[in-house]
């Protein structure tokens, strides 16, 4: 298992700079998800660990040994890296046994490992079909299995999922974090999916613009995040006036809240929220029902922003509610 370090990295296309001094590390045996919306550089960035775009400035490093600067450019095929691309790319032509086999030399030691690998992402049976006579969740196990065949220092996994269905994808991705567990890899995962990334990711790297503005743990991006803009992205968020903060409360329109951070507005989620008889009066704007919870976007009194709700309660537009607040704030910085 090895470490990867990026320490302020640049690159572009011509004259247009795509990333700008981004900095992450993935720490040997994790999974790292690089999470950002589109245009935010994390492609260019999968290119260039990869060895397929030639940094301009900074340094890629594993395990202490620089693979990629302004001047060095280490090649694919000499970085131990593979990729999970978006569809699996399989090759139609080959079988499931051959497809996992592809990047493998040569000598006793192929079949053994094909058979491992088969093995671990249980399709020993599945090995002389081909890709299209597997479902799309077999492809891209056949895929993962291709990818770890070779014991690469890293796995890239390029928006892995993106093709399937919710069902499906909400699946695999729990069987493909288990899968590199099993291997022991270390693997760095791309994607616009703040589910995803927050179910998959050891740590969340949230790009922005062409640079990480924040990497931590799934749990501290979604609950501290570092602005409001990194609070907006991972979800629907809350976010409050802090009138005071005295002894760790913050005084708000919902009352004081316990806090934990330093500024001067308040950051709440929706399952923080609960509807009942009391608390602070809002009006209910509107209603969303998405089986498990019911989204409510209501406006508390005297104010003009509106607050999104996630309850189970029946709860009608128009209506007039009171919210109370569960658990922690975080102030927001700013």
């Amino acid at each position: 298992m090895s470490t990867l370090e990026v320490a302020g990295v640049t690159a572009g296309y011509g004259r247009e700079s795509v990333l700008d001094g981004v900095d992450f590390t993935v720490d040997p045996g994790h999974i790292a998800a690089v999470l950002g919306p589109s245009g935010c550089g994390k492609t260019t960035l999968l290119r260039a660990l990869a060895g397929h775009h030639r940094i301009t400035a900074g340094q890629i490093r594993v395990d202490g040994r620089v693979i990629a600067d302004g001047r060095v450019h280490t090649p694919p095929e000499r970085r131990s890296i593979t990729v999970v691309p978006q569809e699996g790319g399989l090759f139609p032509h080959l079988d499931v046994s051959a497809n996992i086999g592809f990047g493998l030399r040569r000598g006793p030691e192929r079949s053994t490992r094909i058979a491992e690998m088969l093995e671990l992402v249980g399709l020993s049976g599945e090995a002389k079909r081909r890709p299209h006579q597997i479902s799309g969740g077999q492809q891209q196990r056949v895929a993962l299995a291709r990818a770890l065949a070779p014991r690469p220092s890293f796995v890239l996994l390029d928006e892995p999922f993106s093709a399937l269905d919710a069902h499906l994808r909400e699946a695999l991705r729990a069987e493909v974090k288990d899968l590199l567990r099993a291997e022991g890899a270390t693997a760095i995962l791309v994607t616009h999916d703040q589910a995803e990334a927050l179910a998959m990711g050891d740590t969340v790297a949230v790009m922005r613009a062409g640079r990480v503005v924040q990497q931590d743990t799934p749990s501290r991006v979604y609950g501290r995040p570092i602005d409001a803009g990194v609070a907006r992205f991972l979800g629907d968020s809350v976010v409050v006036e802090a009138h005071e903060v005295a002894e760790g409360f913050a005084t708000t329109v919902l009352g004081r809240v316990p806090v934990a951070g330093e500024g001067g507005a308040v950051l709440l989620r929706p399952e923080q929220l609960d509807v009942s008889a009391e608390g602070a009066p809002a009006k209910v704007v509107s209603t969303e029902f998405r089986g498990a919870y019911t989204r409510v976007v209501a406006v508390l009194h005297g104010e003009t922003d509106e607050v999104v709700v996630h309850t189970r309660r029946a709860v009608d537009a128009g209506a007039t509610i009171g919210l109370t607040v569960t658990g922690e704030g975080w102030l927001l910085p700013g």
